[in-house]
């Protein structure tokens, strides 16, 4: 019997999930009444989940998932250098001293340690990318926010350049009101030519 709940609650969370990316996608996020009322509903499919003993974390695992799929996404990029104006800074022998894309700074920050449900989360990141004239250069960050048992909920892509220079990247996105509290954490990674280049972890503390 067991068994047959957890199956039923499982393809109940993965439903929720998929229902709400697409929400999410198609009305830039869900309004109040559906944050709170996803959480709820997440947090009953997770208490199905989970056996007599861990109910509870069960529960509060799936009003995590409900939550965080109603976040929409909204990021700008603004260049600040272009790379001929990089390569002057960082070496006398200018695009010579390149052989391939390099990080030269990579500074990402939240707006605040402490967020209540439903603030504004920004991330704002100092990109800054020297690469030889003429090559690829195909810089992206991706967030990931984890949740406070360490697993990864909700992630986002953003492209930034084609080429090198420095760039103010910013991420914003709204808590949804139902959105239980605890540490997380937003995992942000530089992406050169589709390879990891540097990666921070920024904590977000929901009070």
């Amino acid at each position: 019997m067991q068994n047959s709940k957890l199956v039923v609650a499982m393809l109940g969370l993965s439903l929720l999930t998929t229902q709400l990316n697409v929400r999410a996608a198609d009305q830039g996020g869900c309004d109040k009444g559906d944050a709170a009322g996803m959480a709820a509903i997440g947090g009953l499919f997770g208490a199905l989940a989970g056996n007599a003993g861990n109910k509870g974390e069960a529960a509060a695992i799936g009003a995590i998932v409900g939550a965080l799929g109603c976040i929409a996404f909204n990021s700008q990029t603004v260049q600040a250098k272009t790379n001929d104006q990089v390569l002057g800074e960082i070496s006398k022998g200018g695009s010579n001293a390149i052989q391939s894309p390099t990080v030269v700074t990579y500074l990402p920050a939240t707006n605040a340690p402490n967020y209540s449900p439903g603030a504004t989360v920004k991330i704002d990141s100092t990109i800054t990318v020297a690469s030889k004239p003429g090559d690829a250069t195909d810089i992206k960050e991706r967030y990931t926010i984890i949740d406070p048992s360490n697993q990864p909920k909700k992630d986002f892509e953003k492209a930034v350049a084609t080429t090198g220079g420095q760039f103010n990247n910013s991420l914003s996105f709204d808590l949804p009101k139902g959105m239980p509290k605890g540490l997380y954490k937003v995992k942000t990674q530089l992406m050169i030519n589709g390879v990891v280049a540097r990666e921070s972890d920024l904590p977000m503390r929901v009070i």
